[in-house]
């Protein structure tokens, strides 16, 4: 999503879209470390006002919500003025989740990746408010993966978030829930393996559609 013209934003808006680079590096939860970090987000609302991180499922990324005619977040009827999470009122945090297919470091072309958990994505958030110069979250309001992320956020770094809004979410995985994912995976590399992999993704995809819900 393009950066608003700032004639096109409300008066004493701000709208920062940028990489940050986590010096260090970044040891991860399940093993092993990340030599280089790159975190893409986005801030923007009302300049100076609380702050909101607004995470989404897993393929969502920094674009919550847009300001140009045409130009729609994956939170567009939720987030922006008037709505219910009012960037007249707040700012809202969004990033583009480690391990992911957006800016934020992740697998390129396929490459070999380490596992990454919620708590990962949490110590990510974490790094990127002490780059802001944030102490505390007014909230984090958390969708699907986001929500693991939110809860995660809670649980390791309590004094960091005010209000924890939770979607769809669960704060552990079923076994079942992994037994599938497995399946997901396999069919992915068969696909990978075959130079089918976009259409082994449509097929995992749509096993995640019809397993993630509960009745």
């Amino acid at each position: 999503m393009p950066v608003p013209d700032p004639s096109a934003l409300p008066a004493a808006y701000e709208w920062r879209d940028e990489v940050y680079a986590l010096p260090g590096g970044l040891e991860l939860h399940f093993g092993g470390r990340l030599q280089a970090v790159e975190i893409a987000f986005r801030l923007a609302g009302a300049r100076g006002a609380p702050v909101v991180a607004a995470l989404g499922g897993i393929s969502a990324g920094r674009d919550v919500f847009g300001l140009q005619p045409g130009a729609a977040g994956w939170w567009q009827g939720v987030v922006g003025p008037g709505r219910a999470l009012d960037t007249d009122r707040f700012r809202v945090l969004g990033v583009d989740f480690l391990g992911g297919s957006h800016r934020t470091t992740g697998p390129a072309d396929g490459a070999t990746f380490p596992s990454i958990s919620a708590f990962d994505q949490a110590r990510v958030l974490v790094a990127l408010m002490d780059h802001l110069g944030l102490e505390c979250l007014h909230a984090s309001l958390g969708a699907s993966y986001g929500g693991m992320v939110t809860l995660a956020l809670a649980q390791a770094h309590p004094g960091r978030i005010r209000h924890a809004v939770v979607l769809s979410a669960a704060h552990r995985t079923h076994p079942m829930s992994t037994a599938w994912r497995s399946v997901q995976r396999a069919i992915v590399r068969y696909a990978l393996g075959h130079g089918e992999g976009a259409r082994g993704l449509t097929l995992a995809r749509a096993l995640a559609m019809a397993t993630y819900r509960s009745a």
